[in-house]
């Protein structure tokens, strides 16, 4: 019995050292896939990453770009108001001169009644 027991030690310690020639072979194989699994994850992550610091440099400078259109926005409000104001001004001189071209018009009409009116005294007179 000790013999046989001797021999099935035997054959189960010949099938473990066999299984444990495989093991390193399986685990290299497995640790290749991991280490090119972790590979792939890194150069994705890399990518996402200059991915998102080129998203971050087009954000920055499309705040440049908007700080930009919004000074110039106020300043053409600027202008705009300036232009208006000085529009009602030129508005006001306007009305001011056709009031004076109206009053102009008013007197020469006076003046040319009066010279009618003088020439028909002259007339009669002779």
């Amino acid at each position: 019995r000790s013999s046989d027991l001797k021999e099935m030690a035997q054959e189960k310690i010949g099938r473990l050292e066999k299984e444990m020639e495989l093991l390193p072979e399986a685990a290299r194989h497995e640790h290749c896939q991991t280490k090119d699994e972790l590979e792939a994850k890194v150069k994705e992550i890399f990518a996402l990453k200059n991915e998102h610091d080129e998203l971050v440099l087009q954000h920055q400078q499309l705040n440049v770009h908007t700080q930009s259109v919004m000074e110039a926005m106020e300043s053409a409000e600027e202008a705009c108001s300036e232009a208006n104001q000085r529009c009602g001004e030129l508005e006001s001189q306007c009305d001011q001169a056709k009031e004076r071209v109206e009053e102009m018009i008013r007197e020469i009409e006076r003046l040319q009644d009066d010279v009618s009116t003088a020439q028909r005294d002259l007339m009669r007179e002779r």
